[in-house]
């Protein structure tokens, strides 16, 4: 038994090619479009511009979107940066806690086999996600 569809055709709102669309699709007021991309590019021309100020050097700019911050890349890259030193200052942000351990002991072997033959991997001995610390008492060294 063939399964049929009832379908008819007709043209994308935004660049006219003639489509082939399911009848009810078109009843509820779908396939207005052949591709997500034309019907994104036709719904975004309807958005307009909002001024907006810059997180970080406080210049005006335009976007679409409501909730941009920055007005330009250099400005995002700053904010990032600034974000992060903030958190690796309330401890939040391990950063590069490896190779601290490694500057201060060097190369180290493996607490449990003894393995030495490459660089082992630091791990929490109480993992941070059960209240462990990253302070040296909570650290151990395991081959990888």
């Amino acid at each position: 038994m063939k399964d049929y569809t009832p379908t008819l055709k007709k043209k994308c709102k935004n660049c006219g090619k003639v489509i082939t669309v399911r009848r009810s699709d078109h009843n509820r007021g779908f396939a207005l479009f052949c591709s997500r991309s034309c019907g994104a590019y036709h719904n975004n021309t309807k958005r307009k511009d909002l001024d907006l100020t810059c997180a970080i050097c406080d210049s005006s700019f335009k976007s679409k979107c409501s909730h941009a911050k920055y007005c330009s890349a250099s400005c995002r890259r700053h904010g990032y940066i600034s974000r992060a030193k903030k958190d690796r200052d309330k401890g939040k942000y391990r950063y590069h806690l490896s190779k601290k351990i490694r500057d201060k002991y060097g190369v180290l072997a493996c607490f449990i086999c003894g393995w030495q033959e490459a660089t082992c991997d630091v791990h929490h001995i109480v993992p941070r996600a059960k209240g462990g610390t990253d302070e040296e008492g909570n650290m151990t060294v395991v081959c990888p």
